[in-house]
């Protein structure tokens, strides 16, 4: 299997999360808070169904297409306006002034066009709600697992297996049959911030651990997997994307 670095290690963004413990604490609990109050019910996408067997490792399953079924769901027509309006709201919700700070000046074009081009690598495109899900299950994971004895690095080709899935869940259950390409964006937008923020975080624990902290954050994102049907801490990447360790 190809092994490969973490990803956000990897990921360098033009904004750095603060080294002071409460401020860091504030960033979490907004992450918490951003995931938990989602106007989407991702846990209809039923993840859980996506996750293979222990043991077919290295032995890839060959795609009955190239890519996902019907990528025309799932992208959407960029626009400032609605970038403008979700940042906006996510103002609205966070009162904290630092975090209002570093809403302002995450929570833009060119900071999700850092991560986009990352894992533009895996098949991903600017523009689709599906693909900035992917993002945010990759890293969430890896997060979650960076500490556990005995995890491999992933395989790249999981990536791409993972990013096809998780697309067909999108037009399986036709969750997004009512919103507007305007809903959409917003959503993952949403997603790329989130994925961003703990990037920021992830990188600021590497070099100033907290043990408190970063169990408080693998706890968020343990809860954001369990929330799509993915128990994160128990899973691994292979060339046929999440399968049972």
């Amino acid at each position: 299997m190809e092994h490969a670095a973490w990803i956000f290690l990897t990921l360098v963004f033009g904004l750095a999360a603060t080294g002071h413990g409460q401020d860091l604490n504030a960033q979490i609990d907004a992450f918490d808070h951003q995931v938990f109050e989602r106007q989407i019910d991702l846990g209809a996408l039923d993840l859980k169904s996506i996750v293979g067997k222990s043991g077919s490792a290295g032995i890839a399953v060959p795609s009955a297409s190239p890519g996902p079924t019907n990528p025309g769901l799932t992208r959407y027509r960029w626009t400032q306006t609605a970038m403008d309006a979700g940042r906006e709201e996510l103002l609205k919700s966070e009162g904290a002034p630092a975090m209002q700070q570093y809403i302002r000046a995450a929570y833009t074009r060119p900071e999700f066009d850092r991560l986009d081009r990352f894992f533009a690598q895996y098949g991903c495109v600017n523009n689709d709600i599906s693909d900035a899900l992917t993002e945010l299950v990759v890293i969430s994971w890896e997060f979650v697992n960076q500490r556990q004895p005995g995890t491999p690095d992933y395989d790249p080709s999981g990536i791409r297996k993972l990013r096809e899935q998780i697309a067909d869940r999108f037009a399986v259950t036709n969750l997004l049959s009512t919103l507007t390409d305007a809903d959409k964006q917003r959503f993952a937008e949403n997603f790329k911030y989130e994925a961003q923020l703990m990037s920021n975080l992830h990188r600021v624990f590497k070099t100033n651990p907290n043990s408190k902290l970063q169990q408080k954050l693998e706890t968020i994102h343990q809860k954001l997997g369990k929330s799509l049907g993915l128990d994160l801490a128990h899973l691994k990447l292979t060339a046929n994307g999440f399968e049972k360790r």
